[in-house]
């Protein structure tokens, strides 16, 4: 893989998002922004 190119990383957030049982259901958009956040937090494993 070339170092210069972007990474790339495509994520079902449906999917994560539904195998919590934390109340998603009732603030949908919510979930999904608290998971965007928490992946732009912690980045990626290995990436620099």
């Amino acid at each position: 893989m070339n170092a210069a190119a972007p990474l790339l990383v495509i994520v079902d957030a449906a999917n994560v998002v539904g195998s919590v049982p934390d109340g998603w259901w009732r603030d949908r958009r919510g979930a999904a922004e608290r998971l965007r956040d928490r992946l732009a937090a912690d980045g990626l494993p290995g990436h620099e």
